[in-house]
């Protein structure tokens, strides 16, 4: 009778304990969707989603070079009320459910309840917190994603079609989403043929059809995605642009680009977690293989469809030049979060320090990423110390253009804001480059040609964007032209987002 009393006062601690974690979890995430500054992305998705129903549709395919199923979501959700934390509860919304479906995923993936462990390291992921506090489609794109993978093995477990067709649809959506999805597509195809064989192989194919004629049509009436993004802006060769890529599971599942240690620490901590991976996946591979045969495949099958994933990518944006980043990867993320399954193979104890060591570390990069709450350039000081500087009818410019848009959401002085080469607006024009230094001059002077000085503000004053024609130009001409009488980059509360700061004075 006494153990029984334990059994549950033991239950009833932890029902109380993961209680508290969620109310916690979900009152920072509404703090921080009040607190964060507004990013350029995020501008671009508020723009495009005030449009009424045609104009979202247009502006999806013409200007953001995607296809519009999740900005026709948001723009409707967004009839409630057009505020910027409104809409990032959006996607605070999806990562909810993505949690749901990422329990049952692991449930099915397992054969055992989900442990709320995992929940917790699902929800605390740096990745994670990222796309719930994000007006972009990354949170939507983890849940349809989630949810394809989810539907697919449960019609491989059960051999019910419905799940088949669930799964089509789901991927219909993903397709009318975002064009990478049918990466995800084919990868999940080859674990299907290696496990199933060919008979199935055939009928994947021919149910997953629909989404090869979708994309089609997509490609067809969109503007060209290719002019719609920043083509080889950082010098890399092939080989670097495809190792970015493979960098990716370890930044999206680990954070590893976030911790603030030496790289030789980072390496040792990686290097642990593979280890400690690849003996928990033989220890799980003698008791799944021969007891547990669908579970052993399809933990299998999501492993190896992440491997694929990495490559396909990797060849994609290597020969492409496309600027590449982790994001773009989202549509893998349920495939590379899957590992953390195999550590349920462990007793209770051992299971509760690795999921607990895992949590302690996310929340330890939570605090010092979110510490300023500060999203990219730190605008809100930006703003501070341009008003100590400026001078009165003093235009300031923005190269990238882009820059202007965060920037004017907290300036409140009454100086010109001047987008440079030409002013901004939301179609493929946003990314005009500079074509010469006589229409570079006109572009600055004809903000206030009898303004005896000028305030330019640019970004990719870094070293990696050495390639970038604009930034070239810009440094080679503005010394021949002005007396640069400030010079200095400024960065504010986040070191990772700097902006170069110059006063240019005629000659």
């Amino acid at each position: 009778m006494a153990g029984v009393v334990s059994s549950n006062n033991t239950k009833t601690i932890k029902d109380v304990s993961f209680i508290a974690f969620i109310l916690v979890y979900t009152a920072a995430l509404i703090f921080l969707c009040l607190r964060l500054n507004v990013s350029n992305d995020e501008i671009f998705s508020l723009d495009t989603t005030s449009n009424n129903l045609a104009g979202v549709i247009r502006q999806s395919y013409n200007f953001e070079g995607q296809p519009p199923a999740y900005f026709i979501l948001l723009s409707l959700w967004r009839k409630i009320s057009f505020d910027v934390f409104f809409a990032r509860l959006f996607s605070v919304m999806f990562v909810a459910l993505s949690a749901f479906v990422f329990s049952k995923f692991v449930k099915l993936m397992s054969g055992e309840p989900c442990s709320r462990w995992l929940i917790i390291i699902f929800l605390l992921n740096p990745y994670t917190v990222w796309t719930a506090l994000e007006v972009r489609l990354y949170s939507f794109v983890l849940f349809i994603s989630l949810t394809s993978v989810y539907y697919l093995l449960r019609y491989y477990i059960s051999k019910k079609n419905k799940y088949l067709y669930i799964f089509v649809f789901t991927c219909l959506v993903g397709l009318y989403t975002q064009y990478l999805y049918v990466y995800l597509v084919a990868s999940l195809a080859v674990p299907v043929l290696l496990f199933k064989g060919w008979k199935e192989f055939f009928k994947y194919c021919l149910f997953t059809l629909p989404v090869g004629l979708l994309l089609l049509h997509n490609l067809w009436i969109t503007t060209d995605p290719m002019s719609l993004a920043y083509i080889n802006s950082v010098s890399n060769t092939l080989t670097e642009r495809m190792m970015l890529v493979f960098h990716s599971p370890q930044n999206l599942v680990l954070g590893m680009h976030m911790l603030v240690v030496a790289r030789i620490l980072r390496w040792v901590f990686l290097l642990l977690f593979l280890a400690l991976a690849g003996y928990t996946y033989i220890k799980w591979f003698r008791e799944k293989k021969l007891t547990n045969t669908i579970y052993f495949k399809s933990l299998n099958g999501v492993l190896i469809s992440g491997a694929i994933m990495i490559a396909i990518n990797s060849v994609f944006f290597a020969v492409t030049k496309l600027d590449y980043h982790d994001r773009y990867l989202t549509i893998a993320f349920p495939l590379f979060m899957s590992p953390f399954i195999l550590f349920q193979v462990y007793p209770l104890v051992k299971r509760s320090i690795i999921f607990g060591t895992m949590s302690v570390l996310y929340a330890a990069m939570l605090l010092v990423q979110y510490r300023y709450q500060v999203k990219e350039y730190d605008t809100r000081s930006l703003t501070k110390y341009i008003g100590v500087i400026e001078r009165k009818s003093e235009p300031i410019l923005f190269y990238h253009k882009v820059l202007s848009l965060q920037f004017k959401y907290n300036y409140t002085g009454q100086n010109p804001l001047v987008p440079l080469p030409d002013g901004l607006r939301f179609d493929s024009s946003y990314l005009s480059k500079i074509q010469d230094t006589i229409g570079l001059r006109n572009a600055i002077e004809q903000a206030n040609p009898v303004s005896p000085s000028y305030l330019l503000i640019t970004d990719r004053s870094e070293p990696i964007f050495e390639n970038d024609p604009d930034i070239k130009i810009l440094n080679s001409y503005l010394p021949t032209r002005y007396n640069v009488t400030l010079d200095t980059i400024f960065a504010g509360n986040n070191e990772y987002f700097p902006l170069r700061i110059r006063r240019l004075e005629k000659k």
